[in-house]
């Protein structure tokens, strides 16, 4: 291939690893436009991921909420995802 191919492979990899790889907070805060086209696509109506206190307390690893469950106590719905 020629060597200009080789050159614009090399610059469009390194700035994809500057942006995706060392940069990747500020690009989501000041580049990304879905925060302000989620604002514009819901409403009160639009399901929202949150996390619930009520549901998942006491929350504990699957393992020991099936240990848990299993004498009859109570475990929470956490599935284990370390978000919180």
């Amino acid at each position: 291939a020629p060597t200009i191919a080789y050159t614009w492979i090399g610059i469009l990899t390194a700035t994809t690893f500057v942006f995706a790889g060392l940069m990747r907070e500020q690009v989501c805060i000041y580049m990304c436009p879905w925060p302000r086209i989620q604002a514009a696509l819901t409403d009160e109506h639009a399901l929202n991921v949150t996390y619930r206190y009520d549901r998942a307390e006491p929350r504990m690893s699957v393992k020991k909420a099936n240990a848990a469950k299993a004498v009859g106590q109570p475990a929470g719905q956490c599935v284990d995802c370390d978000q919180c």
